[in-house]
């Protein structure tokens, strides 16, 4: 960005680097090619911290510094991904296969609201559902042991997993792709009684 006209452009005592330098400085391989959010965020960090550390906007810091504040965003975004979000695929939780001989009998008055990074069901009837299964677009299972009448539970959206042991990816804001739609809810009480759908409401912000 040049120097407005009444004001002379400073001398930094950095070498210039130009804007394929310091792309090439935050490639970072995988990171760029597999998490294009992150890797934003870290280019928005490293301009923030240049910019905090008084850096003038019209040089450019020494290379180095570019790649020493690239790399401790990567680890702060590494942390915090690895502590707050579930394995997508893990064998060891695989669920069993969606019941395809059990028609859906009816739609009953009980809603199921994604919310980022849980599942929030609504019991809006009069009866009790104790030890069952809910399925989410005929893939996904998770076991639930009670939902009482008027009673609101949530459900973290990880939990539910299908035949293979994967999961729905969740939203919220550390998300880096877009979450799964959860289009198709479903209650099954055993073997032999036919599915009871649920309402599914997508909010406006739930990303799909």
């Amino acid at each position: 960005v040049p120097a407005p006209a009444d004001q002379p452009a400073p001398i930094s005592p950095f070498p210039q680097v130009n804007a394929r330098v310091f792309a090439q400085a935050i490639h970072l391989g995988s990171v760029r090619r597999s998490y294009p959010k992150v890797y934003g965020a870290i280019s928005y960090t490293c301009l923030s911290m240049i910019e905090c550390r008084s850096i003038s906007c019209w040089a450019t810091p020494p290379l180095s510094i570019v790649r020493s504040l690239a790399l401790l965003a990567v680890g702060a975004v590494a942390m915090t991904l690895g502590g707050c979000t579930a394995p997508l695929y893990d064998p060891a939780l695989a669920t069993r296969a969606y019941p395809e001989l059990l028609l859906q009998a009816e739609v009953i008055q009980m809603q199921a609201v994604p919310k980022e990074t849980v599942l929030q069901i609504i019991n809006g009837t009069a009866t009790d559902y104790r030890e069952v299964d809910i399925w989410v677009n005929r893939r996904y299972m998770k076991h639930i042991t009670e939902i009482l009448a008027g009673q609101t539970i949530e459900v973290t959206i990880t939990d539910f997993r299908d035949v293979w042991g994967q999961c729905p990816q969740p939203g919220g804001f550390w998300r880096t792709r877009a979450p799964t739609p959860l289009v198709l809810v479903q209650i099954q009480r055993d073997e032999a009684n036919p599915l009871l759908g649920l309402v599914a409401v997508v909010p406006a912000d739930a990303g799909y």
